[in-house]
């Protein structure tokens, strides 16, 4: 079994701000790879807290970052948005069938 270290990224938008992500779990599909993230500033935000104590409807949501992976000619790790919309439905259904088995 492998060690269960986390892992982190930093990414640069296009308006040049950096952010922190969390490396949730990586995706294989048909030889291509898949990361999910998930921002640091989600984790243990309070704006994810439950506000009102009455609302048991209340569901805790925090959106992730699915980035298709590639490598360069010197092995530098390059991520990129994935374009197809089928190609990223297929994704996303794999990482919520990952996430039903662990719940």
């Amino acid at each position: 079994m492998s060690e269960d270290k986390e892992k982190f990224i930093e990414l640069v938008d296009e308006d040049g701000k950096k952010e922190e992500f969390k490396e949730l779990t990586t995706i294989e599909i048909e030889d291509e790879r898949y990361i999910i993230l998930i921002p640091s500033s989600s984790i243990n935000d309070e704006e994810y807290e439950e506000e009102d104590d009455d609302d048991d409807d209340y569901e805790e949501e925090v959106e992730v970052v699915i980035l298709k992976m590639g490598y360069d000619e010197n092995g530098e790790m390059l991520l990129s948005n994935i374009e197809d919309m089928d190609e990223l439905n297929q994704v996303i259904a794999v990482y919520e069938a990952m996430e039903d088995e662990i719940i």
